[in-house]
């Protein structure tokens, strides 16, 4: 199998990986129960008087922020394989020169992505359930989920980036979604 067909076959996989993925995550039921929950998490289980527990039919229903956090992944990450993707056509095709910019580009993206993923898991050790950070032309965005943030955790936040990612901090932008 050539390069060309080897690296496509990966970049789809790898695609196909990460929707798996958020499906799993965040539309099936963790305990493999027919359980239907509500946007607070309270289970709709009714029990009659007989003590038997009768159950809706209805679906595990996704709260607007959840569904905001892997969409964004998501988003993050095709763009980042469509990218790889033209940079490995680079390869494929391409002269001294151009193999060697889009090899350098390919690392950038790829250590981007680690330096990303690893904000990430810092901002939820750090106490926010959920975070996405994405990396743009030397510009970080961040957003955290939270009901609100004071001043304390935005410079925490922006400290934690700069450290992480080696920007400055004028590069941070930070936002939150509740």
């Amino acid at each position: 199998m050539s390069a060309k067909k080897q690296t496509m076959w990966l970049l789809s996989m790898l695609t196909l990986l990460v929707v798996l993925s958020v499906y799993y995550l965040f539309y099936t039921d963790p305990q493999g129960s027919n359980h239907a929950l509500t946007d607070d998490g309270a289970d709709m289980d009714q029990t009659d008087a007989n003590g038997q527990t009768e159950r809706e039919d209805s679906v595990v229903t996704v709260r607007e922020s959840d569904d905001f956090f892997a969409s964004a992944r998501l988003m993050r990450d095709q763009q980042r394989a469509k990218a790889m993707e033209e940079y490995f056509a680079l390869i494929d095709n391409g002269g001294e020169g151009t193999v060697k910019e889009a090899s350098a580009k390919i690392d950038a993206l790829q250590n981007a992505e680690s330096r990303e993923l690893m904000v990430e898991s810092l901002l939820k050790a750090s106490g926010f359930q959920d975070a996405v950070v994405m990396e743009n032309d030397g510009k970080v965005s961040v957003v955290v989920r939270a009901s609100d943030l004071k001043n304390e955790d935005v410079v925490g936040i922006i400290q934690t980036v700069s450290k992480n990612m080696n920007v400055s901090g004028t590069a941070v932008t930070v936002s939150y979604r509740p």
